[in-house]
């Protein structure tokens, strides 16, 4: 039965005054009510159970829909959401034809955050909104989920995929048709346009006075903005270069200017020169491009196309067993002790020293081991003066 409490503060606490404002026969417990215009909704349990309607002005009552396992109702723009027990979805309900819309739950018990077809109730309860976004309470998961719409998402993985498409990016095995400069530049700038104006709605909505927004703020990083106006304004600047040296003569493939190729080009460019000049870059551009374009291309020639270039074919076989084994007949002797010392000590003071190269040290020319004669020591001859006399 819906009852109207008339709160009042007399300066020490809030009074209460409950008036009963219609007695509905047949009704178990009310689990969710809202006043649309001058009608109460209700969901109800019992043996009238459902979506009910109470006139304020008339004091009719209607049942909209019999429905058993319906749990809180909330206002969502000109739409009624409502819970579904027996369905483990959240349903819109539309006044115009009385009908329910799943918008979250895939009808299976249990508990998932997913996308609307694929997220899972055990129990949605309580309902509240916020906007466009849909709070509903699931006590036998002890969760709060929260259903919102995936409009803006949408809309920004769109623009992020103008920026793919602008470059030929695909997936790995599908064919896409070749892109020139100008539908690159116009997908840029579409993505520009795109970041620029919710950045801009952004700040009008929150009011912020400020240059630089990023995450926290609801937008995308300020580096992301920067990069996509850089990429812009040279894609734009390349366009009018191309167009004034080839005339439009020319055509070039989009998909030849992402970082991975011309990364690629830098590094075949520094494997004749370390660092060379403009002079030397300019002279051996042509021989660049020549070795970039055999590592990204599938070549069509054969090597060693000459008979003469192969292993000649024996026209028999032989056994294994008949190939001639060579046999060493070498006498074994043995070594004796003061031998074995002997070399073990020469090993230990005459063998080479590993070469070493540092940052501050190299011993790349340095002669390592001296010939014996050096690591000998002199003798100290005794010189004396003889008499003259």
């Amino acid at each position: 039965m819906p009852i109207q409490i008339n709160l009042s503060f007399d300066g020490i606490g809030v009074n209460g005054n409950a008036i009963l404002l219609h007695e509905m026969d047949d009704v178990q417990c009310v689990n969710g009510i809202i006043k649309s215009n001058t009608k109460l909704i209700c969901t109800t349990k019992g043996v009238e159970c459902g979506i009910v309607a109470f006139d304020l002005e008339s004091g009719a009552q209607q049942t909209i829909i019999a429905k058993q396992g319906l749990n809180g109702l909330e206002l969502l723009g000109e739409s009624i959401v409502v819970g579904d027990e027996v369905n483990h979805s959240v349903s819109v309900f539309n006044t115009e034809n009385n009908t329910l819309k799943p918008i979250a739950g895939n009808g299976t018990k249990g508990y998932k955050d997913c996308t609307n077809i694929s997220s899972r109730f055990s129990q949605p309860f309580g309902i509240c909104t916020e906007g466009n976004s849909v709070f509903v309470t699931d006590p036998a998961c002890e969760r709060i989920a929260v259903v919102s719409d995936l409009f803006g998402t949408r809309m920004f993985l769109k623009s992020l995929g103008l920026l793919y498409r602008a470059f030929g990016i695909h997936e790995k095995g599908n064919k896409y048709p070749k892109i020139d400069l100008k539908s690159t530049e116009e997908r840029v700038y579409d993505a520009k346009s795109f970041v620029q104006e919710h950045v801009q709605n952004a700040k009008n909505v929150q009011q912020l006075h400020v240059n630089v927004t990023n995450g926290p703020q609801g937008t995308v990083s300020n580096k992301t903005c920067r990069s996509i106006q850089i990429l812009d304004s040279g894609i734009s600047e390349l366009t009018r270069n191309v167009h004034v040296l080839s005339s439009g003569q020319y055509r070039t493939e989009a998909s030849t200017l992402l970082t991975s190729i011309v990364e690629n080009l830098h590094a075949v460019s520094h494997l004749r020169h370390q660092t060379f000049s403009m002079l030397e870059y300019a002279r051996d551009f042509s021989t660049i491009i020549g070795e970039s374009l055999k590592r990204v291309s599938v070549w069509s020639l054969k090597y060693f196309t000459h008979p003469n270039s192969y292993y000649p074919v024996p026209n028999s076989n032989m056994p294994l067993s008949d190939v001639f084994d060579i046999k060493f007949d070498l006498e074994i002797k043995k070594v004796s002790k003061t031998d074995v010392v002997a070399m073990k000590s020469w090993i230990e003071n005459y063998r080479p020293i590993r070469q070493r190269s540092v940052r501050d040290e190299t011993t790349k020319d340095k002669a390592g081991t001296l010939p014996i004669s050096l690591y000998r020591n002199q003798d100290i001859q005794n010189r004396g003066i003889l008499n003259s006399e």
